[in-house]
């Protein structure tokens, strides 16, 4: 169940469907058959929302999560906010910035021992882990990076990623140089998430469309299609023929 609830929460009904339909329908359509089987299949044939239950509520759990982590990410105003996070949130935070890049996202962190992974992030080119390190003010030293290294190697991954909200010391970056690491400092990970945050709806093109000069209504784009000026394009004002307001491309 724990391994569903970390899926998309649609997986989890699909399941719920299946074991509904299994008991429902197909088991007492093999008990018709076997008659070793028809005492089960008429015994439990009103029973079958009792299996298929946990599975929608898996659902539920499964969507609350990703709601959470979703409204998680997109709260971030900068490096104070994700230093604020607690070090349960900020594993989320940084497997939802994995999750929208197209990983799928495995949480292996928490409370009990990780061995130094605590997000191992699937794709098609492969398989990449993840440590978590939420401080509000550290360097990250060569000693942590090396530990990680022989985690990556161990592991055989792609590569390894360490997320921290502080710095790394000049001997951290010298020493994953050259090697299969990824280092991501707090300024480098304030940035990807603002990256990855929902846009408003962009002003600018409202902004460059101007009014009409004799209604002041809003105008649109139109081709001239005579006189000297064929084949070029001008505003005209949206409400033509009622209004023949235009002006020209500046």
């Amino acid at each position: 169940m724990h391994e569903l609830a970390a899926l998309p929460w649609w997986v989890s009904l699909v399941v719920a469907t299946i074991v509904y339909a299994a008991i429902r329908w197909l088991l007492p359509a093999i008990g018709d058959l076997n008659k070793f089987l028809r005492p089960l299949g008429e015994a439990l044939h009103d029973k079958a929302w009792w299996f298929a239950a946990p599975f929608v509520v898996v659902a539920g759990v499964a969507a609350f999560n990703a709601y959470y982590r979703r409204r998680l990410l997109d709260g971030q105003t900068g490096l104070e906010t994700l230093r604020a996070l607690s070090w349960q949130d900020f594993e989320r935070l940084v497997g939802e910035s994995y999750r929208r890049q197209g990983y799928v996202v495995e949480e292996v962190g928490g409370a009990a021992p990780d061995g130094g992974i605590d997000l191992v992030l699937h794709r098609q080119d492969g398989k990449v882990i993840v440590q978590c390190k939420r401080w509000k003010s550290a360097q990250v030293g060569v000693s942590l990076i090396r530990e990680f290294y022989g985690v990556t190697v161990a592991e055989n991954v792609e590569r390894g990623i360490f997320v921290t909200t502080g710095v790394f010391t000049p001997d951290a970056t010298e020493f994953a140089r050259g090697k299969p690491l990824e280092l991501v400092d707090g300024a480098q990970l304030a940035k990807l998430v603002q990256g990855l945050q929902p846009r408003a709806p962009s002003k600018e093109l409202e902004a460059t469309v101007p009014a009409c000069p004799k209604c002041g209504g809003e105008m649109v784009q139109r081709l001239a299609k005579r006189g000297a000026k064929a084949g070029q394009a001008f505003w005209g004002c949206r409400n033509y023929p009622q209004c023949q307001g235009v002006r020209s491309f500046a």
